[in-house]
């Protein structure tokens, strides 16, 4: 199965700066003065002189955990295991959705969920791709 994504020429000029706009961010620190990267490698939060306020520090570097066994090449691949949480499959035309409710506004706004429509196709697609990956055990946990 494939998919085409098509852009107006508008949407796709709109789409092209914002991802400039965010690339070209690059290292900067945001006025915050939070680390700009999620590494901890780069930069971390430290509490310098214990008085329990953290501070911009330096990163963290990379270690060795060889506490439980020696350092070495990964082996073979011992097991394939895979994992579906949450696999909710909806009927959108349920007669206790009480789609009714939803021009009443308030509490019963929340009924309207168009996407639950697609909800056995997207658990489809993620049984495909499961399937693909030729696992020895597959977890539905949820």
């Amino acid at each position: 199965m494939s998919v085409r994504v098509r852009l107006a020429t508008g949407a796709a000029i709109a789409l092209l700066l914002a991802l400039a706009a965010v690339f070209a961010r690059g290292d900067r620190e945001p006025a915050s003065g939070a680390p700009t990267s999620r590494m901890t490698t780069r930069a971390t939060f430290v509490d310098r002189n214990g008085d329990g306020v953290l501070e911009r520090g330096p990163g963290e570097p990379l270690r060795s955990r060889t506490d439980l066994g020696s350092a070495r090449r990964p082996g073979a691949t011992i097991a394939t295991l895979a994992q579906i949480t949450d696999a909710h499959v909806r009927d959108e035309e349920s007669p206790a959705r009480a789609f009714v409710l939803d021009r009443l506004g308030g509490p019963f706004s929340s009924t309207f969920r168009p996407q639950e429509a697609l909800s056995a196709q997207t658990l489809a697609a993620t049984v495909e791709s499961i399937d693909a990956l030729d696992p020895d055990a597959v977890l539905e946990t949820g």
